[in-house]
């Protein structure tokens, strides 16, 4: 009978180290070992390990200095014993198939260098489990879905010890995406299979990135670049095609909108039929008013039952004054889709053509509905902007105002107090936009939560348009202080001081 040996790397997890080991203990089939590489945490960790021997016997506990994941990750290989490696996160759960399932996968068929299965995800500590699914991994063949999403991460995969000896294990060198750089090397090495049953649960926290975090995205894709450019063999087409798509959407979030064209330019020399990365050109057409018709129907006509796909060709339909050909086309959306939370966000697509084109009482059930299943934040935040607009452009203010402050999750409320400015804008309800952005700059969560200088850049712009150039220009100079690289506010500011 083949063994497992599960790795745990971890670095003060002490909060979900304890669930992790539970649901381990659950299984199916007990794993042979379960090694604990403590990566130097401070924290409760060691006491919470020690309190599942009792559950877990076969644990073996291990302390080093710290050296991040990759590091801990090969420590604990190299003292394994399975036949099959589990690489398992410190805050994520197992359902109790979960190696019964992919072990006799592996076992019987031995040309297998790993099996990976499919994950549901939750929001901090919530119960509730909703369905992942990473539909390039479905409409592509694996080596072309890897160049934009990573079927293969190591919560879910199972992979043979010898071929993971074979292949000197994690690269050390590299700052992120350690996981994609393994099964990169891996998937040229030796036939992996992805299947569709869901056997794990991946845990989310918090909600958007911020400002830094984007920044700190941006500079380790980069690293990463720098270390795949060092071995250009084994790297290369990694380099072209994962990692420029990858700089190009967190340059998009970062507003540095001509660096992401120039990363998708390096993307589509190298992959020209790269879908998510016409996707994503798409958007940032939508963005500069250019259009956009053309390249969504393309992919459309290649793609017809991806959801994602048929979204953005709606978003092209609305932005040409169709909503009728975009309702119909997120409609069809939201039935191929089928991760749960992409579901929710073609619904509150749905909910914003529905409000621009007069049918408000079809968006403020959609938009109602959505709230009242919804737990992912951005989500949540949507859902409420879209209700509390209806208020505002209903001349009910202070109901507008009481929806959104009654959110528990003072983050989340925030988020959806933005977003209602936005709109707001959108619309031409200036005046109030502009009390509604004052108030998540003045926020003290606004900084952290990555709002402060886009508020302070939509403040400046609204003041521009009103004619309050010292305003304008006050706005914009705290946007710039808050994020140095925000093109757009640049450019407004510049035309002031002309």
């Amino acid at each position: 009978m083949s063994t497992v040996s599960t790795i745990i790397p971890t670095h003060n997890y002490g909060r979900t180290i304890g669930e992790a080991l539970d649901s381990i203990a659950s299984q199916k089939l007990a794993p042979a070992e379960v090694i604990v590489v403590d990566d130097g945490s401070t924290d409760n960790t060691p006491k919470v390990v020690e309190a599942r021997k009792k559950s877990l016997p076969q644990i073996i506990y291990m302390k080093q200095e710290r050296r991040g994941a990759s590091a801990a990750r090969n420590a604990g290989a190299a003292k394994a014993t399975g036949d099959f490696l589990h690489f398992f996160d410190a805050d994520n759960v197992l359902l109790p198939d979960f190696y019964l399932y992919l072990a006799n996968i592996l076992a019987e068929n031995p040309a297998l260098g790993a099996v990976c299965c499919q994950r549901y995800y939750r929001y901090g500590e919530s119960s509730r489990r909703y369905a992942a699914d990473r539909c390039w991994a479905r409409e592509l063949p694996l080596g072309k879905a890897m160049e934009i999403d990573n079927p293969l991460d190591t919560l879910t995969m199972l992979v043979r010890r010898s071929f993971f000896e074979e292949l000197g294990g994690f690269n050390e060198e590299f700052p992120i995406i350690q996981d994609v750089e393994f099964a990169w090397r891996l998937l040229a090495r030796a036939p992996v299979e992805v299947t569709p049953e869901r056997h794990a649960v991946y845990r989310l926290h918090g909600g958007g990135l911020s400002n830094t975090d984007v920044a700190t995205h941006i500079e380790r894709l980069l690293q990463a670049e720098a270390a795949a450019a060092a071995d250009r063999e084994t790297y290369g087409a990694l380099a072209e095609t994962y990692l420029q798509y990858w700089l190009a959407v967190f340059y998009e979030q970062a507003g540095r909108l001509d660096e992401a064209e120039a990363r998708l330019e390096r993307l589509f020399a190298a992959s020209p039929e790269h879908p998510a990365g016409h996707l994503l050109h798409v958007r940032l057409m939508l963005a500069q008013d250019r259009e956009a018709s053309s390249e969504a129907e393309a992919l459309h006509v290649r793609l017809p039952e991806c959801a994602c796909v048929v979204a953005t060709l709606a978003r092209v339909r609305d932005s040409e004054g169709k909503p009728h050909e975009a309702v119909g086309l997120l409609e069809r959306a939201v039935e191929l889709e089928l991760d749960d939370v992409e579901r929710e966000r073609h619904r509150l697509d749905l909910g914003d053509v529905l409000t621009s084109s007069g049918d408000w009482e079809e968006a403020e059930a959609v938009f109602r509905d959505v709230l009242n299943e919804a737990e992912a934040p951005d989500v949540r935040a949507r859902a409420l902007a879209g209700l509390a607009f209806l208020r505002a452009a209903s001349d009910e203010q202070d109901a507008a105002e009481e929806l959104v402050s009654a959110e528990p999750d003072e983050a989340i409320a925030l988020r959806a107090t933005y977003n209602l400015a936005s709109q707001l804008e959108a619309a031409g309800y200036g005046e109030e936009a502009i009390e509604v952005f004052g108030r998540v700059a003045a926020s003290p969560l606004a900084e952290r939560e990555g709002l402060a200088a886009g508020a302070h850049y939509h403040l400046g712009s609204l003041y521009a348009a009103a004619g309050d150039v010292e305003q304008a220009r006050k706005f914009l100079k705290t946007c710039l202080r808050l994020n140095p690289e925000h093109q757009r506010a640049a450019a407004v500011l510049q035309e002031l001081l002309e």
